[in-house]
């Protein structure tokens, strides 16, 4: 689901922080090790920027794109203290089991970018991605390319992050 790779992808970017290693994939290992979310209550939404697939016409990708942008509603969760620490170091895990590779990767502190390789299920996949981040917020760029039997797929988004408060009880 591309939605949940765009969003993994965000949260993944807003938990890193500096990364001093040279190896693109160390740096981002490091980045993500070192800092992580302030727990709290978080909205995030997700906007399509671009989408692009070969061979289907502009009214069908424009409806499609509505269809995209429907089915990403404003979200709010909760992230828990536990949740905070594990979820960069769960993101690189998945990353690090041999399908995802970052070939760029650079954090400032303040902003991040870098470029990130994939294959899954004879699906290559390319991400570019750039944005600025804190411990309470998010804003990121991203663009998918993804090379299937029938061309390249195109498809960007911007993502905004906001911690919103403490979380709410449950119950």
């Amino acid at each position: 689901d591309m939605r949940i790779i765009l969003m993994g992808s965000a949260l993944a970017l807003t938990l890193s922080a500096c990364g001093g290693a040279k190896d693109p994939n160390e740096a981002a290992k490091e980045s993500m090790a070192k800092s992580q979310l302030k727990p709290g209550e978080y909205s995030m939404k997700m906007n399509i920027t671009k989408l692009e697939m070969p061979g289907m016409p502009a009214a069908q990708l424009e409806q499609m794109k509505t269809q995209m942008a429907s089915s990403m509603p404003t979200s709010n969760f909760c992230l828990t203290a536990e949740q905070a620490k594990a979820g960069a170091e769960e993101m690189y895990k998945k990353m690090g089991q041999g399908d995802c590779k970052f070939d760029k990767f650079s954090d400032t502190g303040s902003a991040v970018s870098g470029t990130m390789n994939c294959n899954s299920g004879g699906m290559a996949m390319t991400m570019t991605f750039n944005g600025t981040k804190s411990e309470t917020s998010s804003s990121t760029d991203s663009e998918m390319q993804m090379k299937g039997p029938t061309g390249t797929m195109v498809m960007g988004s911007h993502i905004e992050m906001n911690r919103v408060g403490d979380c709410k009880s449950a119950g």
